[in-house]
Protein backbone atom coordinates (compact mmCIF):
# COMPACT_ATOMS: atom_id res chain seq x y z
CA UNK A 1 0.00 0.00 0.00
CA UNK A 2 1.47 3.09 -1.26
CA UNK A 3 1.56 6.25 1.06
CA UNK A 4 0.63 9.08 2.31
CA UNK A 5 0.17 7.49 5.65
CA UNK A 6 -1.25 9.43 9.18
CA UNK A 7 -0.81 8.70 12.57
CA UNK A 8 -3.64 9.39 15.36
CA UNK A 9 -2.74 9.43 18.90
CA UNK A 10 -5.00 10.46 22.08
CA UNK A 11 -3.50 10.26 25.34
CA UNK A 12 -5.38 10.41 28.64
CA UNK A 13 -4.93 9.71 32.62
CA UNK A 14 -5.80 6.44 31.77
CA UNK A 15 -4.61 5.32 28.62
CA UNK A 16 -2.61 6.19 25.42
CA UNK A 17 -4.69 4.64 22.14
CA UNK A 18 -2.34 4.96 18.48
CA UNK A 19 -4.14 4.03 15.42
CA UNK A 20 -2.28 4.62 12.04
CA UNK A 21 -3.81 4.34 8.61
CA UNK A 22 -3.32 5.45 4.90
CA UNK A 23 -4.93 7.97 2.41
CA UNK A 24 -7.95 5.51 1.69
CA UNK A 25 -9.05 5.25 5.43
CA UNK A 26 -8.20 1.96 5.68
CA UNK A 27 -6.61 1.25 9.83
CA UNK A 28 -3.42 -0.22 9.14
CA UNK A 29 -2.86 -1.07 13.00
CA UNK A 30 -4.07 0.11 16.33
CA UNK A 31 -2.21 -0.35 19.64
CA UNK A 32 -2.67 0.67 23.16
CA UNK A 33 -0.30 1.65 26.08
CA UNK A 34 -0.10 3.62 29.82
CA UNK A 35 -1.75 6.44 30.32
CA UNK A 36 0.03 9.85 30.98
CA UNK A 37 -0.58 13.59 31.10
CA UNK A 38 2.17 15.75 29.14
CA UNK A 39 1.43 18.90 31.21
CA UNK A 40 4.25 21.42 31.42
CA UNK A 41 7.43 19.95 30.12
CA UNK A 42 7.39 16.15 29.16
CA UNK A 43 9.29 13.98 31.43
CA UNK A 44 12.35 11.45 29.98
CA UNK A 45 10.04 8.65 30.78
CA UNK A 46 6.84 9.79 29.65
CA UNK A 47 8.23 10.47 26.28
CA UNK A 48 10.38 7.12 25.64
CA UNK A 49 7.14 5.55 26.45
CA UNK A 50 5.18 7.30 23.89
CA UNK A 51 8.16 6.51 21.47
CA UNK A 52 7.74 3.37 22.02
CA UNK A 53 4.29 3.28 21.58
CA UNK A 54 4.65 4.54 17.94
CA UNK A 55 7.73 2.45 16.44
CA UNK A 56 5.63 -0.61 17.84
CA UNK A 57 2.62 0.80 15.78
CA UNK A 58 4.15 1.56 12.69
CA UNK A 59 5.70 -1.96 13.22
CA UNK A 60 2.37 -3.50 13.64
CA UNK A 61 1.32 -1.23 9.87
CA UNK A 62 4.43 -2.58 8.11
CA UNK A 63 5.80 0.69 7.69
CA UNK A 64 8.93 2.68 8.65
CA UNK A 65 8.59 5.90 11.00
CA UNK A 66 10.02 8.09 8.41
CA UNK A 67 7.34 6.97 6.28
CA UNK A 68 4.81 9.19 8.25
CA UNK A 69 3.39 12.06 6.16
CA UNK A 70 1.13 13.71 9.12
CA UNK A 71 1.20 12.32 13.11
CA UNK A 72 -1.82 13.87 15.08
CA UNK A 73 -1.05 13.50 18.70
CA UNK A 74 -4.04 14.51 21.18
CA UNK A 75 -2.20 14.42 24.58
CA UNK A 76 -3.95 15.41 28.18
CA UNK A 77 -1.87 18.37 29.38
CA UNK A 78 -1.06 20.34 26.47
CA UNK A 79 -3.31 23.05 27.64
CA UNK A 80 -1.44 26.58 26.92
CA UNK A 81 -0.42 28.34 23.90
CA UNK A 82 3.18 29.72 24.96
CA UNK A 83 4.13 25.93 25.98
CA UNK A 84 3.01 24.44 23.01
CA UNK A 85 6.52 25.01 21.06
CA UNK A 86 8.30 23.47 23.81
CA UNK A 87 6.13 20.39 24.28
CA UNK A 88 6.34 20.07 20.66
CA UNK A 89 10.49 20.30 20.33
CA UNK A 90 10.89 17.63 23.05
CA UNK A 91 8.06 15.00 21.79
CA UNK A 92 9.61 15.51 18.46
CA UNK A 93 13.24 15.22 19.62
CA UNK A 94 12.06 12.11 21.70
CA UNK A 95 9.85 10.18 18.82
CA UNK A 96 12.18 11.03 15.69
CA UNK A 97 9.20 12.39 13.96
CA UNK A 98 9.70 16.26 12.31
CA UNK A 99 8.10 18.74 13.88
CA UNK A 100 6.76 19.70 10.65
CA UNK A 101 5.09 16.63 10.61
CA UNK A 102 3.23 16.81 13.40
CA UNK A 103 0.01 18.01 14.77
CA UNK A 104 0.09 18.64 18.67
CA UNK A 105 -2.71 19.36 20.38
CA UNK A 106 -5.22 19.12 23.47
CA UNK A 107 -6.84 15.31 23.63
CA UNK A 108 -10.15 17.19 23.47
CA UNK A 109 -9.60 18.65 20.10
CA UNK A 110 -8.60 15.29 18.95
CA UNK A 111 -11.81 13.73 20.39
CA UNK A 112 -14.07 16.46 18.71
CA UNK A 113 -12.52 15.47 15.51
CA UNK A 114 -13.70 12.31 16.61
CA UNK A 115 -17.64 13.08 17.53
CA UNK A 116 -18.93 13.71 13.88
CA UNK A 117 -17.56 15.11 10.92
CA UNK A 118 -20.04 18.21 10.83
CA UNK A 119 -18.09 21.58 10.06
CA UNK A 120 -19.32 23.15 13.47
CA UNK A 121 -19.42 21.01 15.89
CA UNK A 122 -19.03 20.87 20.09
CA UNK A 123 -18.75 18.11 22.09
CA UNK A 124 -17.85 17.01 25.90
CA UNK A 125 -16.41 14.30 27.13
CA UNK A 126 -16.30 12.34 30.37
CA UNK A 127 -13.22 10.15 31.15
CA UNK A 128 -10.55 9.89 33.80
CA UNK A 129 -11.39 13.74 33.83
CA UNK A 130 -13.55 16.22 31.78
CA UNK A 131 -12.87 17.54 28.47
CA UNK A 132 -14.97 20.11 26.42
CA UNK A 133 -14.25 21.65 22.39
CA UNK A 134 -16.08 23.17 19.75
CA UNK A 135 -15.28 24.89 16.60
CA UNK A 136 -17.44 26.99 13.91
CA UNK A 137 -15.40 25.03 10.84
CA UNK A 138 -12.61 22.60 10.22
CA UNK A 139 -9.12 24.20 11.66
CA UNK A 140 -10.82 26.16 13.98
CA UNK A 141 -10.74 24.12 17.12
CA UNK A 142 -10.77 25.78 20.52
CA UNK A 143 -10.96 23.81 24.05
CA UNK A 144 -13.42 24.78 26.40
CA UNK A 145 -12.72 25.17 30.63
CA UNK A 146 -9.90 22.41 29.70
CA UNK A 147 -8.49 23.46 33.01
CA UNK A 148 -11.80 22.35 34.64
CA UNK A 149 -11.02 25.55 36.75
CA UNK A 150 -15.16 26.48 36.24
CA UNK A 151 -15.76 22.97 38.03
CA UNK A 152 -17.49 21.07 35.91
CA UNK A 153 -20.41 19.12 37.75
CA UNK A 154 -18.67 15.52 38.32
CA UNK A 155 -21.11 12.82 39.24
CA UNK A 156 -18.29 10.84 41.01
CA UNK A 157 -17.45 13.85 43.32
CA UNK A 158 -20.74 14.37 43.84
CA UNK A 159 -22.04 11.28 45.10
CA UNK A 160 -19.38 11.53 47.69
CA UNK A 161 -21.56 14.62 49.20
CA UNK A 162 -24.37 13.51 48.65
CA UNK A 163 -23.73 10.74 50.83
CA UNK A 164 -21.99 12.67 53.42
CA UNK A 165 -24.75 14.70 53.23
CA UNK A 166 -27.41 11.70 53.85
CA UNK A 167 -25.60 10.15 56.82
CA UNK A 168 -25.32 14.05 58.87
CA UNK A 169 -29.20 14.29 57.55
CA UNK A 170 -28.90 17.43 55.39
CA UNK A 171 -30.19 14.98 52.51
CA UNK A 172 -32.82 12.42 52.71
CA UNK A 173 -31.43 8.88 52.76
CA UNK A 174 -32.39 7.27 50.16
CA UNK A 175 -31.13 3.13 48.94
CA UNK A 176 -28.28 5.06 46.86
CA UNK A 177 -26.40 5.69 50.14
CA UNK A 178 -26.37 1.89 51.48
CA UNK A 179 -25.07 0.76 47.79
CA UNK A 180 -22.46 3.48 47.27
CA UNK A 181 -21.16 2.72 50.97
CA UNK A 182 -21.42 -0.64 50.13
CA UNK A 183 -19.08 -0.05 47.10
CA UNK A 184 -16.53 1.99 49.30
CA UNK A 185 -16.30 0.22 51.38
CA UNK A 186 -16.36 1.62 54.53
CA UNK A 187 -20.01 1.99 56.74
CA UNK A 188 -21.52 5.38 57.47
CA UNK A 189 -19.83 5.85 60.86
CA UNK A 190 -16.65 5.80 59.51
CA UNK A 191 -17.53 7.10 55.65
CA UNK A 192 -16.28 10.65 56.18
CA UNK A 193 -13.13 10.32 58.26
CA UNK A 194 -11.98 8.06 55.57
CA UNK A 195 -13.15 10.26 52.56
CA UNK A 196 -10.99 12.84 54.64
CA UNK A 197 -7.95 11.00 55.40
CA UNK A 198 -7.92 9.51 51.61
CA UNK A 199 -8.37 6.15 52.60
CA UNK A 200 -10.72 4.92 50.04
CA UNK A 201 -9.01 3.94 46.90
CA UNK A 202 -8.76 6.39 44.14
CA UNK A 203 -10.49 3.30 41.77
CA UNK A 204 -13.30 2.65 43.83
CA UNK A 205 -14.16 6.47 44.30
CA UNK A 206 -14.07 6.96 40.31
CA UNK A 207 -15.71 3.74 39.51
CA UNK A 208 -19.25 4.81 40.95
CA UNK A 209 -21.06 6.26 37.55
CA UNK A 210 -23.19 2.78 36.71
CA UNK A 211 -24.08 2.32 40.63
CA UNK A 212 -25.68 5.91 40.02
CA UNK A 213 -27.17 5.47 36.56
CA UNK A 214 -28.73 2.27 37.65
CA UNK A 215 -30.09 3.59 40.90
CA UNK A 216 -31.62 6.29 38.57
CA UNK A 217 -33.01 4.00 36.36
CA UNK A 218 -34.83 2.01 39.12
CA UNK A 219 -36.14 5.80 40.20
CA UNK A 220 -33.83 6.41 42.90
CA UNK A 221 -34.47 10.48 44.22
CA UNK A 222 -31.10 10.85 45.59
CA UNK A 223 -29.82 9.23 41.79
CA UNK A 224 -32.09 11.44 39.90
CA UNK A 225 -30.28 14.49 41.90
CA UNK A 226 -27.36 13.76 40.69
CA UNK A 227 -28.06 12.53 36.83
CA UNK A 228 -30.27 15.73 36.53
CA UNK A 229 -27.78 17.93 38.05
CA UNK A 230 -25.16 16.49 35.37
CA UNK A 231 -27.47 16.77 32.87
CA UNK A 232 -27.96 20.82 33.43
CA UNK A 233 -24.59 21.24 33.59
CA UNK A 234 -23.48 19.39 30.13
CA UNK A 235 -26.64 21.29 28.60
CA UNK A 236 -25.19 24.47 30.12
CA UNK A 237 -21.75 24.06 28.63
CA UNK A 238 -22.93 22.63 25.55
CA UNK A 239 -25.31 25.66 24.67
CA UNK A 240 -21.99 28.21 25.45
CA UNK A 241 -20.28 26.56 23.02
CA UNK A 242 -22.96 26.37 20.28
CA UNK A 243 -23.09 29.85 20.67
CA UNK A 244 -19.72 30.44 20.56
CA UNK A 245 -19.80 28.47 17.39
CA UNK A 246 -22.11 31.11 15.57
CA UNK A 247 -25.32 31.22 13.75
CA UNK A 248 -26.28 28.11 11.68
CA UNK A 249 -26.60 24.18 12.28
CA UNK A 250 -24.10 22.80 15.13
CA UNK A 251 -23.84 19.51 16.05
CA UNK A 252 -23.89 18.56 19.50
CA UNK A 253 -22.12 15.26 20.79
CA UNK A 254 -21.61 13.99 24.78
CA UNK A 255 -19.31 10.96 25.19
CA UNK A 256 -16.75 9.39 27.57
CA UNK A 257 -16.77 6.29 29.36
CA UNK A 258 -18.66 8.34 32.43
CA UNK A 259 -21.34 9.38 30.56
CA UNK A 260 -21.64 6.60 28.21
CA UNK A 261 -22.76 4.91 31.24
CA UNK A 262 -26.05 6.73 31.44
CA UNK A 263 -27.09 4.65 28.11
CA UNK A 264 -29.40 6.67 25.59
CA UNK A 265 -31.55 7.77 28.61
CA UNK A 266 -29.12 10.61 29.61
CA UNK A 267 -28.42 11.61 25.92
CA UNK A 268 -32.05 12.15 26.08
CA UNK A 269 -32.28 14.05 28.77
CA UNK A 270 -29.19 16.98 28.44
CA UNK A 271 -31.12 16.96 24.58
CA UNK A 272 -34.33 18.07 26.28
CA UNK A 273 -32.81 20.70 28.42
CA UNK A 274 -30.51 21.76 25.51
CA UNK A 275 -33.58 21.54 23.04
CA UNK A 276 -31.41 20.63 20.13
CA UNK A 277 -30.16 17.11 19.25
CA UNK A 278 -27.43 15.40 21.13
CA UNK A 279 -25.16 11.97 19.74
CA UNK A 280 -22.85 9.48 20.95
CA UNK A 281 -18.72 10.22 19.32
CA UNK A 282 -18.74 8.43 16.38
CA UNK A 283 -15.21 7.43 16.16
CA UNK A 284 -12.79 7.09 19.13
CA UNK A 285 -10.42 10.05 19.71
CA UNK A 286 -7.25 8.18 18.13
CA UNK A 287 -9.49 7.87 15.03
CA UNK A 288 -10.86 11.18 15.30
CA UNK A 289 -6.79 12.51 15.21
CA UNK A 290 -6.31 10.48 12.15
CA UNK A 291 -9.08 12.58 10.59
CA UNK A 292 -7.12 15.99 12.31
CA UNK A 293 -4.19 14.77 10.17
CA UNK A 294 -5.40 14.09 6.85
CA UNK A 295 -7.45 17.15 6.98
CA UNK A 296 -3.74 19.48 7.72
CA UNK A 297 -2.79 17.21 4.96
CA UNK A 298 -5.19 18.77 2.64
CA UNK A 299 -7.54 16.06 2.37
CA UNK A 300 -11.29 16.61 2.66
CA UNK A 301 -12.80 15.86 6.29
CA UNK A 302 -16.10 14.13 5.84
CA UNK A 303 -14.90 11.59 3.53
CA UNK A 304 -11.90 10.91 5.29
CA UNK A 305 -14.11 10.32 8.61
CA UNK A 306 -16.81 8.13 6.54
CA UNK A 307 -14.35 5.86 5.18
CA UNK A 308 -12.92 5.17 8.92
CA UNK A 309 -16.74 4.37 9.82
Amino acid sequence: MQGPYFLGVDGGGSKIALALAGASGHVLARHRGPGSVFEGRPQPAQCRMLAKLIRETCKRAGIRLSQLSLAGLGLSGIDHDDEMPMQRRVIAKATGIPEKRMLLVNDGVAALWGASPEPALVMLQFGTEFTAAWRPAYGRERCFDNLSVGRPFDIRWSLVALVARMIDGREKATPLKRLALKHYGVDGKNFCRAIYEKRVPQALLRSTPPLVFQAWQRGDTGATKLVDGLAEDMALAAKVMRQKCGRGPVATALGGGVLSRGSGALLKLVAKKLKAPVISPALAPELGALVMSAHAAGLQPRNYFRSLT
